[in-house]
């Protein structure tokens, strides 16, 4: 062959190892890239539920102590009313103008309920309800690895419901 198809060839060839070796490159760079990227959405992803779950606990935290506290006054209210017991924090809600006790508990429990601090504080319940419920639905189906968080954190809510529900609206007897 002449000399100048020889050269041609060699050139040929390197251009086609060249080219092929771009190409391998090329598409290691591209799996490692997409294994990085997929790493890190899988990070942001845990990271996102972990923070969710620990802004639903503060939400249920807080709704659930102003709802602990105003069921422990309702319940004072209550016991009070029906047993005639004199007591700074309730005799507002108690006693009538005229310092006699109101002779239904019913009564005493409804004027609590109508007191300013006490609207706040229902506000306040409610409001947590909400925001508990609103990330309680933005944790619904985990991952396998937070699946018994999930459960756990369903138990906890459901209790935090009927905690905040007893202090919005109280039913039943004192007990």
């Amino acid at each position: 062959p002449p000399e100048g198809g020889v050269k041609k060839s060699k050139r040929t060839k390197i251009i086609v190892i060249s080219s092929a070796c771009f190409v391998v490159v090329a598409v290691v760079a591209a799996i490692l890239i997409v294994n990085f990227l997929s790493a890190q959405k899988a990070k942001e992803i845990r990271e996102t539920y972990i923070d969710n779950l620990n802004k639903a606990v503060s939400y249920m935290i807080d709704g659930g102590s102003d709802a602990e506290s105003l069921c422990i006054l309702t319940g004072k209210v209550w016991k009070n009313t029906i047993f005639e017991t004199d007591n700074a924090e309730t005799d507002k809600y108690t006693k009538t103008a005229d310092g006699s006790f109101y002779s239904s508990f019913n009564d005493a429990v409804s004027y609590l309920y109508k007191d300013a601090s006490t609207i706040v504080t229902i506000q306040s319940i409610k409001t947590n309800q909400i925001l508990a419920e609103d990330i309680m639905d933005q944790l619904k189906d985990p991952t396998e690895e937070f699946e018994e968080c999930y459960d756990a954190m369903k138990e906890l809510y459901d209790a935090f419901e009927k905690l905040t529900g007893l202090a919005i609206e109280p039913k039943g007897t004192l007990q």
